[in-house]
């Protein structure tokens, strides 16, 4: 007797492989390392952001005081 590739698949202990094997289980959406991971990255993207916007209006200001220091 020849099983199907999709019966084969559908057994317990390969199912259980297949989720673990990627480091999620069906009832979890997400796991805490993952959602603290994303919000890290979102925290440091914001901080570069403040970064580079404090960097423009120090550069704006510094280029605002030699055009008026020339005149």
């Amino acid at each position: 007797m020849v099983l199907n590739s999709s019966d084969v698949l559908k057994q317990n202990y390969l199912q259980s492989f297949k989720t673990r094997r990627f480091g999620f289980d069906k009832d979890v959406k997400t796991k805490p390392l993952c959602l603290t991971l994303f919000f890290i990255k979102i925290f440091m993207i914001f901080v570069r952001f403040i970064k580079e916007y404090d960097r423009a209006i120090k550069k704006t200001l510094y280029q605002l005081n030699l055009i008026i220091q020339a005149f």
